[in-house]
């Protein structure tokens, strides 16, 4: 699959557990959307990159990188604000709590716990 999609935007496969390291089976990057409440740091411990879902500059105070999803026509690696485009990160995810450790993820159909 790869890493850029059609569009050249980022492919990402969001809080994948099936693996370790930056890449899933499938070639895409494997992402970890936090909330930025707390640093970071760019990679999470099981090697996937931190994602915080905003508009902005690329990097995040928090350490992580900024992320929008790419829907519709929006080509290139970039948004005009800065954050990487990725295909795969949906619009509709969001993160309701963050203790700190603990994450609860909106992803519009159902609700995903997971860890920090």
């Amino acid at each position: 699959m790869g890493v850029y999609s059609e569009k050249g935007t980022l492919k990402v496969t969001v809080n994948d557990t099936t693996g370790v390291g930056r890449y899933a089976a499938d070639g895409s990057i494997r992402v970890t959307l936090v909330s930025g409440s707390t640093y970071t740091g760019i990679y999470a411990a099981d090697g996937s990159m931190n994602v915080v879902n905003e508009e902005g500059s690329l990097y995040h105070p928090c350490g992580a990188v900024r992320g929008r999803a790419a829907l519709g026509t929006y080509t290139g690696v970039y948004s005009p604000s800065g954050a990487f485009y990725m295909e795969g990160l949906t619009s509709s995810n969001s993160l309701i709590w963050d203790s700190g450790n603990n994450l609860i993820w909106n992803t519009g159909n159902n609700l995903i716990w997971g860890t920090a």
